[in-house]
């Protein structure tokens, strides 16, 4: 420390600093980067938590794509719309009682193989077809039975 930097009077045993108001402009960058950062890092976590909640909406919404690579596929709580290539051979959808209590299932080839919706649908065991584009829309009930509207 310089001796220039000292000053007297001060209480007993302690050395007082000059205090030293001009700033350069770098040092005014600083000081109002830092008090930017809170509003920012609050923008970020509100940002994050719509984007969060626009993913949610888009997927419960989203067309899933299901192929006889995917089978058996077994309906997840997010699936909504599922379009079914059994191109390469049949195709079986399980119709989960943890899924999505209603979801719409379109055949989108004309290969004639078959999907088979797996479950108890109009009180009758799976259903099986294989028409392209014939869409079935299927809600399930409180007793775990599906029904077709």
């Amino acid at each position: 420390m310089a001796e220039s930097d000292i000053t007297d009077p001060a209480p007993a045993g302690q050395t007082q600093l000059h205090s030293h108001s001009a700033t350069t402009p770098l040092d005014e960058a600083i000081l109002h980067a830092s008090m930017l950062v809170t509003p920012l890092q609050n923008m970020v976590t509100k940002l994050g938590q719509i984007l969060q909640a626009m993913g949610t909406l888009a997927g419960a919404y989203a067309i899933k794509s299901i192929a006889h690579a995917d089978s058996p596929y077994t309906t997840l709580s997010m699936d909504n719309y599922l379009l079914v290539d059994a191109t390469a051979g049949a195709v079986s959808i399980n119709l989960s009682a943890n899924g999505n209590p209603q979801i719409s299932v379109m055949q989108i080839d004309a290969s004639g193989n078959n999907v088979t919706l797996v479950g108890t649908i109009n009180g009758a065991v799976n259903l099986i077809t294989n028409t392209q584009y014939l869409a079935h829309r299927c809600k399930r009930d409180n007793s775990g039975n599906w029904w077709l509207f």
